[in-house]
């Protein structure tokens, strides 16, 4: 009895090895790099009206589905970089989870004052429009992203650049979604980004937060409406500003603080409905 169960157990554990390098071959040399990448490929492009570019597909039974080196282009209008790259992008389960490994995006307006994003074709498409990717995912990692933004509407213009961007999307279906992150902003010195949301799928609410540490605000002054500017004369030096925000509906709430060394400000909703500093 006790034999059989081993052999059983045995043929059982050989059958599964066998079909799992049968899937294995089968996925990485005729379906992955043929149909599955010609139809990515096609999607991708459809979506956004870009070019489009991949690297290698590879399947892992350990790991996923993974895509080397997507290149996405940009409108000619703003250049030849491309709006995003990314370096590896990877699929696994059980639980469907999307990594996305050191992404590159690229946000850029022009002098008349119309940003890259505003040509991708996936805005300009009815709601109920067919064809788009059926990709649900309950969770999202960024690992190493990079945010570029450059405004060349304004006077004067002005760029800004994130890096070491993580962070952790998951949809608690179908009851919420929780994000966190963090990231770093290329002033100097370097200031560090903090962020937190919760958007209740049933309700309709949300809640969230974005804290700012020690940023030099002597780098944005100069690019500050007057009243702001005036608002944050009794700041010096570096400061630590949080946003925080609640929404229900149309309805939003949010207040920030701006504090530096003992002093400490807030702005928030009047009576009247405009925006004060205290």
């Amino acid at each position: 009895m006790r034999r059989r169960l081993l052999r059983g157990l045995l043929i059982a554990f050989v059958l599964f090895g066998l079909l799992a390098a049968g899937l294995t071959w089968y996925l990485n040399t005729v379906f992955l790099p043929g149909p599955a990448r010609r139809w990515i490929a096609g999607q991708l492009a459809e979506q956004t009206g870009r070019r489009v570019q991949l690297g290698a597909l590879h399947f892992r039974l350990w790991e996923g589905i993974s895509v080397e080196d997507v290149v996405i282009g940009d409108d000619r209008r703003y250049g030849d970089q491309p709006w995003l790259t990314l370096e590896r992008l990877v699929l696994s389960g059980p639980l469907p989870t999307l990594h996305l490994t050191h992404p590159r995006l690229r946000l850029v307006r022009d002098a008349a004052q119309v940003w890259n994003l505003e040509s991708l074709r996936l805005f300009h498409r009815p709601a109920a429009a067919t064809g788009s990717l059926p990709l649900m995912v309950a969770r999202l990692v960024v690992s190493d992203g990079e945010l570029l933004v450059e405004d060349q509407g304004g006077t004067p213009g002005w760029d800004a650049t994130l890096t070491r961007i993580n962070l952790r999307c998951l949809a608690k279906l179908p009851h919420a979604i929780t994000v966190k992150g963090t990231a770093q902003w290329q002033t100097v010195p370097v200031t560090a980004l903090l962020a937190q949301g919760t958007w209740n799928l049933s309700s309709g609410a949300g809640e969230g937060s974005v804290t700012v540490r020690q940023f030099p605000l002597d780098t944005v002054r100069p690019y500050l409406p007057a009243a702001t500017a005036a608002a944050l004369r009794e700041l010096a030096g570096a400061a630590t500003i949080t946003v925080k925000a609640a929404f229900r509906d149309d309805q939003l709430q949010a207040a920030v603080t701006a504090t530096a060394d003992d002093v400490r400000l807030q702005w928030a909703p009047a009576a009247d409905g405009a925006w004060r500093w205290r």
